[in-house]
């Protein structure tokens, strides 16, 4: 299933970072700054399948240009603990081929960035060496300043520094990429929310990083990488308990296969043919029917637990459909003891020695004529 990974970072000056070093490895080519710094990593462009630019109508030509992008970022950003951009590292849908893929990637940068009027330097990955060949993703530069004909804009868009901004840019990519995904026909679905929003039971992982994942492809184990395996082992502890606590069925607990719907299985069509014809289904102690087309039963030797009669919550409630089917059973008896009753009543007004016996769940044999 398609898997959601949206993470953003900040790239500055003040972590001792470089404008035109970060586009030339996430673009793998070859930069020069303004010092005249050559910034090469030619090594990484047989990894990058795709690169673009994404700059709103009327920019400035060197908004075309990656250099002239970044050496310009660098020049207006003066400050020593200046920020030069925002990054976005985001994962692509492996349902999707390459060109839905490019696609997708396009649809989101434009309404996302190029929209605000914001450059946008894109560059999608194939996954490193020995990973996990579905990790193709795509990273993001965007410069936080918006950009017209005259250059880039005297203040930056601090909307851009907002929690706001950034959970509605990854519910936006969540909804882009489902719709894109339900375009092409697939059922898989991603989600933005946390784990515990989800209602998952289990921990969330985290990321390892460049750093631990060479630690790790070394045959070396890393922190992070313990701390994965740990949440892993976890959360495989947790998946079991829960699949012992479903097997063994806590009290008051009914399950019910998908398909036994009494309506749909004549579930009640047969209990109501059996009453007619004089038959008795046979119920346990807790007044669940062994027939009628339920395969439900209780944990507790068949005693009813106090919290069957409690009102079901609007969460799934196991026991709701059983009550639900029960009392429709009922109701179909209900009404035909009342049928029998009036036939028995009709058979003694025509003949007042015979003897009829009316039981809860049908008619009895009648007794032989005397003599």
């Amino acid at each position: 299933m398609a898997i959601y990974h949206f993470c953003a970072k900040i790239i500055g000056r003040s972590a001792g970072q470089s404008a035109v070093a970060a586009a030339a490895y996430r673009s793998g080519q070859r930069l020069t700054d303004s010092n005249g710094e050559v910034k090469r990593y030619s090594a990484r462009a047989a990894r990058v399948v795709f690169c673009g630019l994404f700059a709103p109508k009327g920019a400035p030509d060197w908004a075309q240009n990656r250099e002239g992008l970044w050496n310009e970022v660098e020049r207006v950003e003066t400050r020593r603990h200046s920020t030069f951009c925002r990054e976005y590292e985001i994962a692509l849908p492996f349902e999707l081929n390459h060109a839905q893929k490019i696609w997708l990637m396009q649809d989101f940068v434009r309404e996302a960035f190029v929209r605000r009027g914001l450059v946008a330097d894109v560059a999608m990955h194939l996954p490193d060496r020995g990973a996990d060949p579905r990790n193709l993703h795509f990273h993001v530069m965007v410069a936080e300043r918006q950009v017209g004909f005259d250059g880039f804009a005297k203040h930056k868009d601090r909307d851009l520094q907002k929690k706001e901004t950034l959970r509605g840019l990854r519910q936006h990519w969540a909804r882009l990429a489902n719709a894109h995904l339900s375009r092409h026909g697939h059922n898989a679905v991603i989600d933005h929310r946390s784990l515990k929003a989800q209602g998952e039971d289990r921990e969330p992982g985290i990321h390892l990083g460049h750093t631990a994942t060479e630690i790790e492809r070394r045959g070396r184990k890393s922190n992070r990488g313990n701390r994965l395996r740990a949440i892993i082992a976890r959360n495989a502890e947790r998946r079991c308990h829960t699949g012992e606590r479903r097997n063994e069925q806590p009290i008051g607990h009914h399950e019910i296969r998908s398909g036994a719907n009494p309506r749909k299985n004549g579930g009640i069509n047969r209990l109501a043919e059996r009453i007619r014809t004089g038959g008795r289904p046979g119920f346990d102690a807790a007044g669940v029917p062994d027939g009628a087309g339920f395969s439900g039963h209780l944990a507790n030797g068949g005693h009813r637990s106090p919290e069957v009669g409690r009102k079901p919550s609007r969460q799934r409630h196991p026991g709701a459909r059983l009550r639900f089917a029960l009392w429709r059973s009922l109701s179909v008896i209900k009404e035909t003891s009342k049928i029998a009753a009036q036939v028995a009543e009709q058979a003694s007004r025509k003949n007042p020695d015979l003897l009829v016996h009316v039981d809860l769940w049908g008619v009895g044999q009648l007794p032989p004529e005397p003599g």
